[in-house]
């Protein structure tokens, strides 16, 4: 399974092929959309960006991106389509999910710092201790890795963002249920 994260700011939206397919993946995936996951078959497939409706050539390509039977892949589009310097170029990040099992109560989250233009950042679960969050340092264009990160089912939280000792915002999670992914 295949799924698409749209999270380069300055990019519009964009269709997605396999190379050498003609017919799109997927079609006008806009900035902050998150598509479903699609059923392809396993094989090595390399992936192309366009611009929606565009008919020439890739934006950007990536390389082999090899899927097996039963693997689930996010892949997060991210950095700037005109960079200010090669640290926040627009890349594709392929995400394997490899989740650990979830306990009864908890639910399991991967975290993704895709921001092109953020410094190296601590995740405050609970936005309640910018001084000692629970991700202490999670770089630009990172990850919390494949296995996820267990946090408290059915209720919302609040999570911090914090640049050295302080938070420079935060936002509220939904309430997912236990065993969600």
């Amino acid at each position: 399974r295949l799924r698409v994260v749209h999270a380069s700011p300055d990019a519009p939206a964009v269709d997605i092929y396999a190379k050498g397919v003609a017919t799109p993946l997927l079609t006008n995936v806009a900035y902050g959309a998150v598509s479903s996951y699609l059923e392809v078959p396993a094989g090595t497939y390399e992936i192309e960006v366009r611009a929606a409706g565009s008919t020439g050539p890739a934006a950007y390509t990536t390389g082999p991106l090899a899927l097996v039977d039963g693997q689930t892949v996010t892949a997060v589009a991210a950095g700037l389509l005109a960079p200010t310097g090669s640290d926040d170029a627009f890349r594709v990040l392929a995400l394997d999910e490899n989740f650990d099992a979830v306990a009864a109560n908890s639910v399991r989250v991967r975290i993704v710092h895709a921001s092109a233009d953020a410094p190296t950042v601590g995740i405050d679960v609970g936005a309640d201790n910018p001084a000692a969050p629970e991700v202490a340092s999670l770089a630009r264009f990172a990850d919390t890795g494949a296995a996820g990160i267990a946090l408290p089912a059915g209720q919302a939280l609040r999570i911090g963002v914090v640049a050295g000792d302080a938070q420079v915002t935060s936002f509220t999670t939904p309430a997912l249920p236990s065993g969600a992914e």
